[in-house]
């Protein structure tokens, strides 16, 4: 009496014993409350033949739900084999579990921050604050905290029952990737996280390697929606610009490679500056260059002179060959 161990109604007992007996399997034990329950503890165990009995063990029943522990308890060790079995019964302890009344009980301490509560549950724990205070981890607060926003919360009841309102202000954790925020909207971030950036929408942007190495152009371009549209714009035409440069390269030296393996020769016309303008310019008397390819067909239309038509006569009939190569 008078302490907060003080029983008043039972919920569960236990009997931890220690005996010893020659054939532990024959034994029944019984517990009797002070209400005439009778509890059965252990039935026989026909196939248990051990001799080492029990060494504090805890017997346990729920058959005394609701009763008043105060009164006699009687406990029963029956042998329901022979008469030659032995034992000894050595310690019986009774212990007793269930709630005390409240005068019993030693008062309990209400929660830091519960001076502005309205409603507490049975764990007098606070679910809902006074008028201008939101419910803040079990308390009552007057503004909310950095990395926390006003919202609303569900009323977690611990009774059965359904109480309205059903939803309380309380401060809320700010979304991530906030660090701090206005609302509990991912739009209205006041910081971010490291490796992150504040845009102009309110947004955390998280920053790779190389937007954290020139911070200063990524938050240009942050800051200036046609220059983010100007340069993602361009992309597309300088990837074309260059495909284009890589497959006329491409064409190029697969047509002189053709070309010098071909293998051909060529007259080029004798230009002499003394001619003028009509002539042409001088490169130094006529020349044949070793040309490895197709004929080119201005070469047909110069007036030739008459060693380049002996030239010409000689090799007519490689010319003739070397223009039907050319004309298919």
């Amino acid at each position: 009496m008078g302490t907060g161990s003080h029983v008043t109604s039972l919920e569960h007992v236990q009997a931890r014993l220690t005996l010893s007996y020659n054939r532990r399997g024959n034994l029944a034990i019984h517990l009797i409350s002070p209400s005439g329950t009778r509890s059965t503890l252990l039935h026989p165990r026909p196939h248990d033949y051990s001799s080492e009995g029990f060494n504090d063990w805890a017997f346990m029943t729920t058959h005394s739900w609701d009763e008043k522990p105060s009164g006699a308890w009687t406990l029963e060790i029956e042998n329901v084999a022979g008469a030659s079995d032995y034992g000894t019964l050595t310690q019986f302890i009774l212990v007793l579990y269930g709630t005390g009344s409240a005068s019993s009980s030693p008062p309990e301490q209400a929660p830091s921050g519960n001076d502005n509560c309205k409603t507490l549950d049975l764990r007098q724990i606070c679910i809902e604050c006074n008028a201008g205070y939101y419910l803040f981890q079990q308390g009552c607060v007057k503004e909310c905290t950095a990395g926390f926003s006003l919202g609303s919360q569900p009323v977690n009841y611990s009774v059965g029952n359904f109480i309205p309102p059903a939803s309380v202000p309380a401060c809320l954790p700010c979304p991530p990737p906030c660090l701090t925020c206005s609302s509990l909207s991912p739009q209205a971030c006041l910081s971010c996280p490291p490796h992150s950036s504040l845009d102009s929408s309110g947004t955390c942007v998280h920053l790779n390697q190389y937007m954290r190495e020139s911070p200063d152009s990524f938050m240009a371009s942050q800051g200036s929606p046609g220059v983010r549209l100007q340069l993602s714009s361009r992309l597309p035409i300088a990837v074309a610009v260059l495909s284009c440069m890589a497959i006329i390269a491409t064409f190029a030296g697969t047509f002189l490679l053709l070309q010098l393996r071909s293998g051909a020769q060529i007259k080029l016309p004798s230009l002499e500056g003394g001619r003028g303008l009509g002539g042409g310019f001088s490169l130094g008397g006529n020349r044949v260059v070793s040309y490895r390819g197709i004929p080119t067909m201005w070469g047909d239309d110069v007036i030739n002179t008459d060693s380049d038509n002996e030239d010409f006569d000689g090799h007519n009939e490689k010319t003739a060959f070397i223009k039907t190569q050319s004309a298919l």
